[in-house]
């Protein structure tokens, strides 16, 4: 192989275009410039200026992967091979925690040495360069990549070569860039480590490779590319799954440190606070139905954040709330103030429920509860009134109103037996002069009839009720206390009544 001699004058004019772009210090380590050309030192000097130093692999770890230095390129191509195998066995722990808290590393190897692979020993993983395998092509992975693209042009994405690469570099979470005579011959791959980055590579100079210009160029936008602070990336693939009325499933895959994310119902970026999760999961709970949800997340990495990324999602709409079946069951008619009870079935979390005595839709404030019965109390005899409820579903859903309406007994009436029928039987006034009024709450059964009878049981009339309002004439009766008694298939009471 040749050495190459000159630089091109198209690679000095764009020195003069985009000056020393990348940052901080650098360091360039290699026991013997490769096929003695200084390809790598001129890169270094374009990319870095005068902040960079070139040491040896006699040069202690320590020193070379300090805090203040930003980026390394370890250079193992010809016979640099087995001192770099060497300096990677002996340091991966140093290597490996210098480039997890953001250092830059580019590792490269086209070696005319004796060892057969090189590797990178991280905690988890290795990052392996095999030696010997050589390639007279080098193809493009991803054309829209920044190092076929500048800031060095022109690229080209497909060079041949005597050769273009003495060996191959594999391991995982590696970004193909490059391949060789075949796609599974990868010449150049890259990885975030941490906060950092890994370059690797097995190419050789581009004076090896056809069109030179072209290559030079992209030799260049490695350096420069491998050095650059990467843009913290933002999350992708989010999915919202398992969604009911009150719960969705959300996941996406990320990188960097981990993810901040906000779920609110606002498309825009999100101002309140977020909340920090390692994990690429978020279980939401405690929703609403039918609710349309914005839920934004954003990768957080070592010095800045990602841009949001939103998905908008809408929680399983509810059944129709659906009414209460309100039933009476339990109404004190001896004494007065009257009180009573109301029931219903309990299928939701609350309930409002108005006592008036108007049968339209309640204009008072409700009573809210958890309570599936309403304790009425203090109530005035002989006085109709309308019992409403309604379910609340979940705030903003309520069911219609339902309404059920009852009437208090005159103050003496007693409810002896009252069995299943739900039946009700108040009668006044009591005490009477001429007249009793009767009425019947509920539903009557078969064989309704009222038996009037003095205290010893002997019968004075005994009415068939065909309606549920009848009048008993008392006014030929001697004062005294009287029996009325109701019966039917199903339900039997008996009252006194009072004569005056």
């Amino acid at each position: 192989m040749k050495k190459m001699r000159s630089i091109s004058l198209f690679f000095a004019s764009l020195v003069i275009l985009f000056g020393n772009t990348a940052f901080g210090n650098a360091y360039y380590v290699v026991n013997n410039n490769p096929w003695s050309m200084s390809d790598d030192i001129t890169a270094m000097n374009y990319v870095f200026g005068a902040n960079w130093t070139q040491a040896n692999y006699s040069t202690p770890a320590a020193t070379i992967f300090s805090p203040g230095v930003d980026f390394v390129m370890l250079q193992g191509s010809d016979m640099n091979g087995n001192a770099l195998a060497d300096f990677l066995n002996a340091n991966g722990p140093v290597i490996y925690n210098w480039i997890n808290a953001g250092g830059h590393l580019f590792v490269n190897a086209a070696s005319n040495d004796t060892v057969q692979t090189m590797s990178l020993h991280f905690e988890d993983y290795d990052a392996t360069i095999t030696n010997h395998i050589y390639s007279s092509a080098a193809h493009s992975l991803d054309p829209s990549h920044p190092i076929f693209n500048g800031p060095y042009v022109p690229v080209m994405l497909n060079y041949t070569g005597n050769y273009c690469s003495h060996g191959t570099v594999s391991g995982p979470g590696l970004t193909n860039l490059m391949y060789g005579n075949n796609v599974n011959e990868i010449l150049l791959a890259y990885r975030t480590v941490g906060c950092g980055t890994l370059m690797i590579g097995a190419i050789t100079f581009p004076y090896f490779w056809s069109p030179t210009t072209q290559a030079r160029n992209l030799y260049y936008n490695i350096f420069m590319y491998g050095s650059a602070l990467v843009p913290c990336a933002a999350p992708t693939g989010l999915l919202a799954g398992g969604i009911t009325n009150y719960t969705a499933n959300l996941s996406w895959s990320g990188s960097g440190l981990g993810s901040l994310y906000v779920l609110d119902q606002s498309p825009a970026a999100p101002v309140v606070q977020d909340t920090f999760t390692y994990n690429f999961v978020y279980m939401a709970s405690n929703l609403q139905a039918n609710t349309t949800y914005y839920f934004h997340v954003r990768s957080i990495c070592c010095t800045d954040t990602s841009d949001w990324v939103t998905l908008p999602f809408t929680t399983v709409p509810l059944p129709p709330c659906k009414v209460p079946n309100p039933f009476y069951y339990s109404m004190d008619t001896i004494t007065a103030p009257f009180a009573g009870t109301i029931a219903w079935d309990n299928d939701a979390p609350l309930y409002a429920w108005v006592l008036d005595n108007a049968a339209a839709v309640p204009q008072t404030p409700a009573t809210i509860t958890a309570d599936t019965f309403a304790v009425l109390s203090s109530l005035a005899p002989h006085t109709h009134y309308y019992f409403h409820v309604r379910r609340i579903c979940q705030p903003g859903d309520s069911s219609a109103w339902v309404v059920r309406d009852f009437t208090t007994p005159w103050p003496l009436g007693i409810a002896d037996v009252n069995l299943p029928g739900h039946v009700t039987v108040d009668c006044g006034p009591n005490p009477a002069k001429d007249h009793v009024a009767v009425n019947i709450q509920g539903i009557m059964m078969p064989g309704a009839s009222l038996v009037l009878t003095d205290m010893s049981g002997k019968l004075i009339s005994n009415v068939e009720m065909s309606g549920k309002h009848t009048n008993i004439d008392i006014s030929k009766l001697a004062p005294a206390v009287y029996l009325l008694k109701y019966k039917d298939s199903g339900n039997s009471m008996v009252m006194k009544i009072v004569k005056e």
